[in-house]
């Protein structure tokens, strides 16, 4: 017996005998989040969280992987964001994602404003709350679903072909590519 089991045992917390167990593996509740950069190419493929919660180290990598890619600087990405696109993605049977916009700067942000219609100025890409991404056939399917679940913002760009995900405050938009 060890000294915790000794202890627990003789002021009362722990009354059963002592056993041996074997744990089987569990099957992840989180799946597999597979991302794919417009721009570079690169992509993103593995889980995110585990039993315990985000996994730091991987939280890591998808703060570089989503990163400004104008200037290269990174910031905190929201799991909560992530969790999002990933209820989404299993909800309307998506496998992957591509990503066309995450964390965005204050400079790389006023250069969309000025080039591209419809950029917030106040957008949730600046504190990492947000993500625009395209997926396969289903994406009105996946609009539907994510304005569904009101737990943030969810933009619908469909001349584009994109969906905007943050988790602001819940609001819905639809807008097109025409000023």
């Amino acid at each position: 017996m060890n000294r915790r089991r000794f202890l627990l045992r003789t002021i009362g917390l722990l009354s059963v005998p002592a056993c041996r167990a074997w744990a089987l593996p569990v099957a992840s509740a989180w799946p597999r989040l597979r991302l794919i950069d417009a721009h570079t190419g690169a992509t993103f493929d593995g889980a995110y969280r585990d039993a315990n919660g985000p996994i730091p180290r991987v939280m890591d990598e998808l703060c570089a992987f989503l990163r400004d890619r104008h200037s290269g600087r990174m910031t905190s990405i929201d799991v909560g964001v992530i969790d999002f696109l990933v209820n989404v993605m299993v909800a309307t049977g998506q496998t992957s994602a591509v990503v066309l916009s995450a964390f965005r700067t204050q400079e790389t942000n006023a250069m969309l404003a000025r080039t591209t219609f419809g950029v917030a100025e106040n957008s949730q890409h600046l504190y990492g709350r947000a993500l625009d991404v395209r997926f396969g056939a289903r994406l009105a399917d996946a609009v539907a679903v994510a304005r569904a679940m009101r737990r943030g913002g969810v933009g619908w760009y469909p001349r584009s072909g994109f969906i905007h995900f943050d988790t602001g405050p819940v609001r819905n938009w639809d807008l097109d590519d025409r000023p």
